[in-house]
C-alpha cells in the first residue's frame, strides 16, 4: 500500500520512534508485550489466550465471532492482541468489543480494523469522538468510526501505534497538543468509492510543533524519526 515503507528519502531515520519513558507517557506500569508465557483458553472459547493468572489477554484468534467481551479480571490487553483477526474467506469478522472494568493497560497495535464499536467499563479509559482514549484524554488508542475527515480530539498528547491502521479515511488532523506518536499509526489507510476503486492518498494536517510533513513523510522534528510515509 501507499503507506508501506518504500522510497524513503535517505536523510530520514526509518527505525520506529521509541519513547524514552513509555510507562510514564502512558500513565501505565504494566507490561503489555506479548511475551512467550504459559497460557490457557477459557472454557467455551476458541483461540482466545489468557495468561495463567488471568491478568493478561495475550491473543484473540476466534474468526467466527462478531462480538467479544474480554473476561472480567483481565488487567492488560497485550500488544497485537486483536490485530488483523478476521476471516476474509468466510466473511466473518470481529465488529464489537467490550472491555471490562478491570482493564488497566492496553498495548500498541492492539485492535483490528474491523471493529466498529468499543464499549468500556474501565475507569482508566473512555469512549469519545468514536475513539478509545485514556480517561484523561491524553492518550489516543483506537479510532473505530466511519468519518472520512477526522479531527483527533484536542488535548491528546500521545497517539498509539496502530490507532488508525487500515481504516477508510482520507484526512486526519493532528492537534497541536500531540507530543508523541507511536510506530506508523496510519498504516494502510485507504479510501474506496462505490465502484470499489481504492485510493491510498492520505491527507495529514499536522498542527503539532513537534512534527512536520516533508517529502511525503511525517517525521519528528528533533529526532528525525520517520512516523509514517504518506
Amino acid at each position: 500500500t501507499k503507506n508501506a515503507i518504500g522510497n524513503i528519502p535517505c536523510h530520514l531515520t526509518v527505525e520506529p520512534l521509541v519513547f524514552q519513558n513509555r510507562n510514564a507517557i502512558l500513565k501505565q506500569s504494566f507490561n503489555t508485550e506479548s511475551i512467550n508465557e504459559e497460557s490457557f483458553i477459557p472454557e467455551g472459547e476458541k483461540y482466545c489466550y489468557y495468561s495463567i493468572d488471568g491478568n493478561r489477554f495475550i491473543s484473540y484468534g476466534d474468526t467466527y465471532r462478531s462480538e467479544y467481551s474480554v473476561k472480567d479480571g483481565t488487567q492488560v490487553i497485550c500488544d497485537e492482541c486483536f490485530n488483523d483477526q478476521y476471516s476474509e474467506i468466510d466473511s466473518f469478522y470481529l465488529s464489537e468489543l467490550h472491555l471490562p472494568s478491570s482493564i488497566k493497560a492496553i498495548g500498541k497495535n492492539a485492535f483490528c480494523s474491523s471493529i466498529e464499536k468499543i464499549t468500556c467499563d474501565s475507569p482508566f479509559f473512555k469512549i469519545e469522538c468514536d475513539a478509545l482514549l485514556s480517561a484523561d484524554g491524553k492518550v489516543f488508542y483506537k479510532y473505530f468510526g466511519n468519518d472520512k475527515v477526522y479531527f483527533i480530539p484536542k488535548g491528546v498528547e500521545t497517539i498509539i501505534g496502530g490507532a488508525f491502521t487500515d481504516m477508510q479515511i482520507n484526512k486526519i488532523t493532528i492537534p497541536k497538543s500531540v507530543k508523541e506518536i507511536g510506530d506508523n499509526p496510519f498504516a494502510g489507510i485507504y479510501e474506496r468509492d462505490k465502484d470499489f476503486n481504492f485510493s491510498y492518498d492520505l491527507n495529514i494536517e499536522c498542527l503539532s510543533p513537534y512534527f512536520e510533513i516533508r517529502d511525503n513523510c511525517l517525521i519528528h522534528k528533533v529526532t528525525k524519526h520517520l512516523i509514517s510515509y504518506l
